[in-house]
């Protein structure tokens, strides 16, 4: 899943758009940012926090990048909190009190305001590179690659649940509106899956509970990169300019986002 050292200032554009009388959306600031000059793949909120995670690539020799994370308490202004253990973090969310980062070779990090973090160990569970991570009704899930989804009520244990979906990478997942979805690769032949109807379609899941996934038709045959959901209305976006949007999780429309590129979240 290709990322770039700019998602942060994507995000952050979203958060903080300059403000038009016209439109509040249609101009916006870049926040120069010096306390990483890595990559930034993912980013949350939480207890008085914005904390981004990502890979420093600022090593000043060509080797594996250290995995990064920074914080700002207005969006404009950042620390690094943490660097350590030669990784790489895609993907972090808040939820009960905890931020939750995810990563390659199934690394987990927790912590409660963002600069302090405390690694996960591992336990019995298959080991498997983490894309993306969300909270909602209690309970973090966490997807990955090889159609991989583990849950947890804690942040800090860990259970691995069947996706139905083996040999797909899940790229983003989301929670609202009391369900949980997440998206992914093209559904082709070697995949398990029930319904081949669905084979040649970007993957997307739902459940009420993080434990128990069902398929539902994305409609589009370009992989799928990102899910969110706000404003009573989820959307997941992904290549060739691909926007769907739904209102309960289950049904899901297609958007014309009068692009080609690319969509990365």
């Amino acid at each position: 899943m290709k990322r770039f050292g700019s998602l942060l200032i994507f995000g952050l554009l979203i958060l903080f758009p300059c403000i038009s009388a016209a439109d509040p959306l249609a101009n916006w600031r870049v926040i120069p940012q010096t306390a990483n000059r890595g990559q930034l793949n993912g980013v949350a909120y939480g207890n008085g926090n914005f904390v981004a995670v990502g890979q420093n690539d600022d090593t000043g020799y060509n080797t594996v990048p250290y995995n990064t994370i920074i914080t700002s308490p207005d969006g404009v202004n950042w620390t690094n909190a943490y660097v350590a253990n030669i990784t790489v973090l895609n993907g972090v969310t808040y939820g009960g009190g905890f931020f939750v980062a995810v990563g390659r070779a199934g690394k987990r990090f927790v912590s409660t305001d963002g600069t302090n973090w405390t690694e996960i160990g591992f336990g019995s569970e298959v080991i498997t590179t983490f894309l993306a991570v969300t909270y909602g009704k209690g309970t973090f899930v966490a997807i990955g690659r090889g159609g991989n989804i583990f849950r947890s009520s804690d942040g800090t244990n860990w259970t691995m649940v069947d996706s139905g979906v083996d040999l797909l990478d899940l790229t983003g997942v989301a929670y609202g509106n009391g369900l949980f979805v997440a998206v992914g690769d093209i559904a082709y032949a070697t995949s398990r899956d029930p319904n081949p109807t669905l084979l040649g379609k970007a993957v997307l899941l739902y459940s009420t509970d993080g434990q128990n996934w069902t398929r539902g038709d994305s409609g589009v045959y370009s992989r799928l990169n990102g899910v969110t959901y706000g404003n009573g209305t989820f959307v997941a976006s992904g290549d060739i300019g691909t926007i769907i949007t739904s209102t309960n999780g289950t049904n899901w429309s297609v958007a014309n986002s009068n692009s080609r590129a690319d969509l990365q979240a």
